[in-house]
């Protein structure tokens, strides 16, 4: 897999995560089951390849997740994850478009 399929791949699966996040906070005001954040982490996670930094990142967390004691996570909480993964979601759509338009010169 060449590196711009890969940053592809994770933009997807960051855009994804981001809407199952948002799904988990609608279905669950106020508190989200811990569980059910990790399920989507690994869910989104799947859709990577093995050498993907996120992958890894959303491993530890869903890890983390598993292991704590808290049964369920703060809406605010979830909005704030939300709101990192939309600015890195941004940068990186913003990157690869930069990237795109460049090859589209090129031909």
């Amino acid at each position: 897999m060449t590196p711009h399929q890969r940053r592809m791949r994770e933009l997807e699966a960051s855009r994804r995560l981001q809407g199952d996040l948002q799904g988990l906070i609608d279905a669950h005001p106020g508190a989200v089951p811990s569980v059910a954040v990790a399920e989507a982490f690994e869910r989104c996670g799947s859709l990577l390849p093995t050498e993907s930094d996120l992958l890894h990142e959303l491993e530890r967390l869903a890890q983390g997740l598993r292991r704590r004691s808290a049964a369920h996570i703060g809406e605010e909480s979830i909005r704030r994850v939300i709101g990192t993964l939309r600015e890195r979601s941004d940068k990186l759509g913003r990157m690869i478009e930069a990237r795109e338009a460049k090859l589209r010169q090129k031909r």
